[in-house]
């Protein structure tokens, strides 16, 4: 497999991940997943990476979910896996694998998602990665020990909470402003 078949680049506040196997539509292999697991590793590391952006290249398809030819390299989505179907946009969107799906006629998605990663990037990192945090270690937890480990991960940043809500009372961000909108 070539390093280049998974690329990680940075574009502003924005993390590229690429798929690059347009023989094969972009389809995953085991090897492209282990690349995919370590470029997800390299942004979580990556301090100034505010969003990551996952893309296929070539203009064919994202992803053509598992390579079949490479099945018994790899046991992940296996709705995916033993279908073999493509999973469409709208449905992609509604199954909450992609967070928003640009047309045709909008602007182009590597044009938009740097300018969504400059607006997260300008939110107060502390609190938005404890938000994130309480979302991630939350999922699964009833709902009184998900408020519990909200509050718990939240206490020690109290006081960015209360600036950052003041900013917002006063008029900043409204309407998703600074999240890129």
């Amino acid at each position: 497999m070539s390093a280049e078949e998974v690329r990680y680049e940075r574009a502003g506040a924005a993390a590229v991940l690429t798929i690059d196997r347009p023989a094969r539509r972009n389809a995953i292999n085991g090897p492209t997943a282990e690349r995919l697991a370590a470029a997800y590793a390299a942004f979580e590391a990556d301090d100034g990476a505010r969003v990551l952006v996952l893309t296929g290249a070539g203009g064919i398809a994202f992803c053509a979910g598992a390579d079949l030819e490479a099945i018994a390299t790899f046991a992940r989505a296996l709705d995916l896996i033993l279908t073999g179907r493509l999973v469409p946009a709208p449905e992609a969107l509604a199954l909450g694998l992609v967070t928003e799906v640009l047309g045709r006629a909008g602007p182009h998605p590597l044009e938009r998602a740097p300018a969504l990663a400059e607006g997260l990037a300008a939110f107060p990192q502390p609190t938005l990665l404890a938000d994130r945090r309480a979302a991630y270690d939350g999922l699964g937890l009833p709902l009184a020990d998900g408020l519990a480990l909200e509050a718990r991960n939240g206490a020690p940043l109290m006081a960015d909470a209360a600036a950052g809500a003041a900013r917002f009372a006063a008029g900043e961000g409204r309407g998703g402003a600074g999240a890129g909108a």
